[in-house]
């Protein structure tokens, strides 16, 4: 199932989130920003300076699920940005998350949506 947002096609609904997000970039150095939404297959990146279409990012964050703080590395692809509120939207797609990243990133936005479904 597609979820259409825009021009864009998505595989899996985004959940709106603020979590710490490190970039790891080819030349070894670590960028600090923030994921303004995350979901089991691709995020956005807020930032001050948009990234170049195409370009593959390492990133590297936490998550809280049933078993505690779970941390997720993966590869993903810049595929858009977007300015919003004085930062840039990176838009990127993940490239090689496996199938136990994937379970933990549903399971914590599974919990996500829930506890907002409470508020």
């Amino acid at each position: 199932m597609t979820e259409s947002t825009g021009k864009q096609n998505r595989k899996h609904k985004r959940l709106n989130v603020d979590l710490p997000v490190k970039i790891l970039l080819s030349e070894g150095d670590v960028v600090k920003a923030h994921l303004a939404n995350l979901s089991v297959s691709g995020a956005g990146i807020s930032y001050p300076v948009a990234a170049d279409k195409g370009v593959v990012l390492e990133l590297q964050f936490d998550v809280t699920t049933r078993k505690g703080r779970q941390s997720i590395q993966v590869k993903s692809q810049v595929v858009h940005n977007f300015l919003f509120k004085n930062q840039y939207i990176i838009g990127v797609s993940f490239l090689n998350i496996s199938d136990q990243q994937a379970r933990i990133l549903g399971e914590y936005l599974l919990i996500l949506q829930s506890l907002r479904r409470q508020s």
